[in-house]
C-alpha cells in the first residue's frame, strides 16, 4: 500500500519536481541498484531509426550498403530490419555492384509508389512497401535476385579462398583438350593433336608427352597411385581406333589393343586387369589390359557408343541410338536393353543397384539394374545432360 501511494504521489508531481525526486532516489542507491536501473532504462532510450522513417527512405538508405557481410549483420538486428533487407531491389543493386548481372535498368527509385504495393510488416504498426521487381531468368529457371546473389557470391568466395590456382598455359602444342584426369601427383590431358600431356599436379610443370596415337585422343583413364599400389596404368583411345595401355609412372607403352573399326569414344577401367571400350563402330570391347588381349565383343547397339560405366561384373553403356544396355562382364551377354530416351544418350553411371542416364532430350532416367525397369524420370534441365556422377544415393 505504501509503494502504491508513493507511485500515485509521484504521478501528481510536476516535471521539475519529478526530476528532483528521482535525483534524491538515485543518490540513495548503491552500485548494484544503479546497475539494475541502467539495464532497465537503457533499452527504453534506444530508437530504431529505420522504423521511425518512411519505408521508402529506409530502403533508400540500405541501398548504399554494398558489403554482403554488413547486409547479413543487418538482417540479424530485428525482424523489421530482416524484412527490409529482403527487398529485391537491394539485392538487384548488389548484383549490379558486384558485376553479377549487366548494368541495364540501373538504380531503381524507392520513392515511386506506382510500382509498389503495401503489406503489413512484422512488429510494426506502419506499412512497408514491397516492390514488384521482376525476377531473374537464368537458363529458363526463375530466381530471386537474393538467391542469385547468394549463389554467385558463394561461388566467387570459394574460388578466391578455396586454394591456389596454378595455370598451365604452355606444353599443349596448340592442341584442344578433350579429356583429363588427375591425382595428387599427375595431371593427364588428352588432346586432339594426337598427344597425351602429363603434368606435375603440384607445380603445373610438364613432365612428359606420350606419343603414339595417330589421331586425336578422345578418352583416357588411369588407375593406381595408392600407397600399397604405386604403379599407375593409363588407358587411352581416340580417332586412330587403337586403345593404348601405358605405364604412366615411367611413360612407357605396354600394349596396343586393336579391333575397333572407328573412333574410340569412351572407356572405363575396372581394375588393372579389365577394361571396357566403346566406339563409334557401335560395339564395346572387353580387354585384359594386363596381357593385352581381347576377351569379348559386345554387340547390340545400333549407333555410336558414347558412354560406359562398370560396377563389379556389370557393364552399362549408353548410345546415340537412344538406348542403354546392361551387360554381363564375364560372359559378354546383354542382360537388359533400356528404352525410354528419345534422343542420344551422352552419360551413364551406376552404383550396382541403379543406373542413371543423361540424354540430349534434357531428361535423366533412373533404371533398375536387376530388371531394367525405368524407376523415375528427372525433369528440370533445359538442354543436353552431358555429365552425371553418383555418390552413394546422391546424383
Amino acid at each position: 500500500d505504501h509503494l502504491l501511494h508513493l507511485k500515485d504521489s509521484f504521478l501528481l508531481l510536476t516535471s521539475l519536481q519529478k526530476q528532483h525526486f528521482l535525483t534524491e532516489i538515485i543518490n540513495g542507491c548503491d552500485n548494484t541498484q544503479l546497475a539494475f536501473l541502467n539495464n532497465l532504462i537503457a533499452p527504453r532510450l534506444k530508437v530504431d531509426f529505420l522504423k521511425e522513417l518512411p519505408p521508402e527512405i529506409s530502403l533508400h538508405i540500405l541501398s548504399y550498403i554494398t558489403d554482403p557481410k554488413t547486409i547479413n549483420r543487418i538482417s540479424s538486428v530485428s525482424k523489421y530490419w530482416n524484412s527490409l533487407v529482403r527487398d529485391e531491389n537491394i539485392w538487384k543493386l548488389l548484383c549490379i555492384t558486384h558485376h553479377y548481372i549487366p548494368m541495364e535498368q540501373h538504380t531503381p527509385s524507392y520513392v515511386n509508389n506506382s510500382h509498389c504495393h503495401h503489406s503489413q510488416y512484422p512488429n510494426n504498426s506502419s506499412n512497408i512497401i514491397s516492390y514488384n521487381t521482376p525476377p531473374l531468368m537464368i537458363n529458363n529457371t526463375v530466381l530471386t535476385y537474393r538467391d542469385y546473389f547468394k549463389r554467385k557470391h558463394s561461388i566467387n568466395r570459394s574460388w578466391n579462398q578455396g586454394g591456389k590456382v596454378t595455370t598451365v598455359d604452355t606444353g599443349f602444342s596448340h592442341g584442344l583438350v578433350t579429356s583429363l584426369q588427375f591425382d595428387e601427383k599427375f595431371t593427364v590431358v588428352g588432346c586432339d593433336n594426337h598427344r597425351i600431356e602429363v603434368f606435375d599436379t603440384n607445380s603445373g610443370k610438364k613432365i612428359r608427352t606420350l606419343e603414339g596415337h595417330e589421331g586425336g585422343v578422345w578418352a583416357l583413364q588411369f588407375k593406381g597411385g595408392e600407397i600399397d599400389d604405386p604403379e599407375r596404368i593409363l588407358l587411352s583411345g581416340g580417332c586412330d581406333r587403337d586403345v593404348r595401355v601405358w605405364d604412366l609412372n615411367r611413360g612407357k607403352l605396354k600394349h596396343v589393343l586393336r579391333g575397333h573399326t572407328s573412333t574410340v569414344r569412351c572407356l572405363k577401367i575396372r581394375d588393372k586387369r579389365l577394361a571396357v571400350t566403346g566406339s563409334r563402330d557401335t560395339t564395346l570391347r572387353v580387354w585384359d589390359i594386363k596381357k593385352g588381349v581381347l576377351l569379348h565383343v559386345l554387340l547390340g547397339h545400333q549407333s555410336s557408343v558414347r558412354c560406359v560405366d562398370i560396377h563389379n561384373d556389370i557393364v552399362v553403356s549408353g548410345s546415340y541410338d537412344a538406348t542403354a544396355r546392361i551387360w554381363d562382364l564375364k560372359t559378354g551377354r546383354c542382360k537388359h536393353v533400356l528404352v525410354g530416351h528419345i534422343q542420344q544418350i551422352y552419360t551413364i553411371v551406376t552404383n550396382g543397384k541403379i543406373i542413371a542416364t543423361g540424354s540430349m532430350d534434357a531428361h535423366i532416367r533412373i533404371w533398375s539394374i536387376d530388371t531394367g525397369e525405368c524407376l523415375a524420370t528427372l525433369h528440370g534441365h533445359a538442354s543436353l545432360v552431358g555429365q552425371l556422377q553418383l555418390s552413394g544415393t546422391t546424383l
